[in-house]
């Protein structure tokens, strides 16, 4: 299955929190993280899979407050040409359409939960993308740590409507 824009336009649905400092030291999400699940929720209810059930990622938290990443859709077609700029409209199309990536800072609002999970809201301050139009945006996600796995969704409301949202799940 192949992302669409309007897919990577609801990436990045963010709704706004105040970032303050993280629990306890180095930030816990400081590290490289594997993508495991990238699931996209509509509006009306239904599940679907933009990168496929075994989605490509990396996403990189800096102890300094950087951060990058990036999504694959596993299988995307090669171009005919082996230069980077001759693809065909269609295989550039597909390529773009096929991935998500971008960089910046980072900032954090967490709070430990009951559970020991820590929770609360990571910012991404995006300085370049793949998508031009986050480039000077912020980007926030609620997020859930436990254990070894880190799960980022982004708001499942915007102005009290009900939206398309992202779950996506990091594994260490």
């Amino acid at each position: 299955m192949r992302i669409c824009l309007r897919t990577a336009l609801m990436i990045g649905v963010a709704c706004a929190f105040a970032s303050g400092p993280a629990v306890g030291g180095e930030a816990p999400v400081v590290g490289t993280w594997r993508l495991v699940v990238f699931e996209l929720h509509s509006a009306s209810g239904e599940l679907s899979e933009p990168f496929g059930p075994s989605p490509l990622g990396s996403l990189i938290y800096t102890a300094d407050d950087r951060m990058s990443v990036h999504l694959v859709q596993p299988g995307r077609p090669a171009f005919a040409a082996e230069q980077f700029r001759k693809g065909s409209d269609e295989e550039v199309r597909a390529a773009f359409e096929g991935y998500f990536g971008y960089f910046g800072r980072y900032s954090l609002d967490l709070a430990s939960g009951d559970t020991g999970a820590v929770t609360g809201f990571v910012t991404h301050h995006i300085e370049g993308c793949a998508f031009p139009n986050y480039i000077g945006t912020d980007r926030t996600r609620a997020l859930r740590l436990e254990g070894n796995r880190l799960t980022l969704n982004t708001s499942q409301e915007v102005d009290g409507e009900t939206v398309d949202w992202y779950r996506v799940v990091w594994e260490r």
